[in-house]
């Protein structure tokens, strides 16, 4: 298993073009208790099933849920790390200064997994 980050910045434009980022990921990404997306940075290309998506906001780790597959998503020319939100552990744990998609070391997750030992996907 390998783990990727998703880092966001709360204040920024949602990637709808409407409102913020941190209420487009809660309410696009979270509330809708399904299957979702987000875009794969150049780094988590090779991410595969079971991986895990860390998702980082303004620096702290916010929560992880395992991958469930990519699409190519020519039409749009991205690709896509799907996730089912049901599956997401929610958490508050620092991230450092890690940029986005960026595979995260064994170690640091491993530190990560013991801290939410009592919450599993």
């Amino acid at each position: 298993m390998r783990h990727f980050l998703y880092r966001m910045k709360a204040a920024d434009p949602a990637p709808t073009g409407v409102g913020d980022t941190a209420t487009w990921f809660k309410y696009y990404k979270l509330e809708d208790g399904g299957e979702t997306y987000v875009p794969a940075a150049e780094e988590s290309y090779d991410a595969l099933e079971g991986d895990l998506l860390w998702f980082v906001m303004d620096g702290t780790v916010i929560g992880y849920a395992p991958i469930l597959r990519q699409v190519d998503d020519g039409m749009n020319g991205r690709l896509e790390l799907w996730f089912d939100s049901t599956k997401y552990v929610d958490a508050l744990v620092r991230a450092g200064d890690s940029t986005w998609g960026t595979i995260v070391p064994e170690e640091q997750a491993r530190l990560w997994l013991d801290r939410l030992a009592g919450k599993k996907p």
